[in-house]
């Protein structure tokens, strides 16, 4: 099945301690995850203020991040 990761859940995975989405993104074989490149740009935007309410340091928002881009496909927006 193919499931659209949009900004929002992202950063809801970041923020909680334990949750059902965080499981789904990581462990799940039987999904393709799909997502636009912004949205991987807002959570490095947007990491200090994650980090402080998340209690996460840089580097463990930097590697979920970097997880998450191998395994949700990015599409790029093209303008013609």
């Amino acid at each position: 099945m193919k499931v659209i990761v949009d900004t929002n859940i992202m950063f809801s995975i970041l923020l909680k301690d334990k949750s059902k989405e965080r499981d789904v993104l990581f462990l799940s074989e039987d999904l393709e995850f799909s997502s636009c490149r912004f949205a991987i740009v807002e959570l490095f935007k947007h990491k200090e203020k994650i980090s402080k309410f998340s209690k996460l340091t840089e580097d463990e928002i930097l590697t979920s991040t970097t997880f998450w881009q191998r395994q949700i496909f990015i599409c790029s927006l093209i303008k013609p």
